[in-house]
């Protein structure tokens, strides 16, 4: 079990819309495009470098960046892309500057050939029998499969890549998108990042994934940020932040996600609920507050306004 402050360079897109990221500049986040594709899908602030979503623990530094604008892949067609694959990338620009040290990409199809180790990390769904998600950043050691088994896939292997645990321990899932698939070094500074996460089968363990090829749009990132934000991609990675108290969370942060739904049984029957389907009365609401997403997503139900 690595140390919380491993993977100071992941960010988080949670509750909504449900996914990963990871700081490559001071001022910008990588992320997958289908994470971004409706209107309201960018999160007005980002957490960097935190470990539980749940609650602030000891040792758990990260800060929190307001968020500018985003970029998706100009081969990314809105709407059309759920059924094919495409080039799944999108950029964030933060109005303020992480202080968190930012992951290297990968500029060379050859970082991750055949049979490399690989790390995938997210807080996906971790269960494929539910939809539970988890509170504490997960990890799985995957290896890079060979272009022929990716293809088989219905993958595109020019711009994505698969890896698989052929172990059949883990792998990433609903909920990890957007986030890393690494070649991991000594430390955060020489881990490099070859992958995102974009797409899978819905049973997870034991079922090989793909992944946006990062090396494949390495030029496109750093022409992006080049030219729309004047700034450069891989300049001098800053120090990680040493934050000895948690953020004070904005009172206009302690409410209930508009947009959070959960299927739940009713008389027998599937429905689909919004926070106040809960709200009924203090039984139900601990019952469902126990739900890790329900918890995320109705912070005000549930009284998760950034203690425990």
């Amino acid at each position: 079990m690595k140390p919380i402050e491993r993977y100071p360079y992941m960010v988080e897109l949670w509750p909504y819309p449900g996914c990963g990221g990871t700081l490559i500049h001071p001022e910008v986040v990588l992320t997958a495009a289908h994470c971004l594709e409706r209107k309201g899908d960018l999160p007005k602030t980002l957490d960097i470098g935190r470990h539980n979503l749940k609650k602030v623990v000891n040792g758990d530094k990260f800060d929190t960046s307001p968020t500018s604008e985003m970029v998706l892949h100009p081969n990314w067609i809105v709407g059309k892309c759920g059924n094919k694959s495409c080039p799944d990338f999108a950029l964030i620009r933060l109005k303020k500057a992480s202080g968190m040290t930012p992951v290297r990409l990968s500029n060379s199809k050859a970082d991750s050939p055949k049979e490399k180790p690989v790390i995938v990390m997210g807080w996906g769904r971790i269960n494929d029998a539910n939809d539970k998600s988890s509170n504490v950043l997960k990890e799985a050691d995957l290896e890079i499969l060979p272009d022929t088994k990716c293809k088989a896939l219905q993958a595109n292997t020019s711009f994505e890549v698969c890896a698989d645990d052929l172990e059949k321990k883990g792998n990433s899932c609903n909920g990890d998108s957007g986030g890393p698939l690494i070649v991991a070094g000594d430390s955060a500074l020489t881990d490099i990042q070859v992958g995102i996460v974009s797409w899978g089968p819905r049973k997870c363990l034991g079922n090989a994934a793909v992944y946006s090829r990062v090396s494949w749009a390495y030029d496109w990132i750093e022409d992006t940020m080049k030219n729309k934000w004047g700034l450069t991609l891989g300049e001098e990675q800053a120090p990680t932040v040493v934050q000895t108290e948690a953020p004070t969370p904005a009172k206009s942060e302690c409410k209930d996600d508009p947009k959070f739904r959960y299927m739940f049984k009713k008389g027998g029957r599937d429905k689909v609920g919004k926070c106040k389907s809960f709200s009924k009365n203090k039984k139900t609401i601990e019952k469902y507050c126990k739900i890790d997403s329900v918890f995320c997503g109705c912070k005000k139900m549930c009284s998760n306004c950034g203690g425990d």
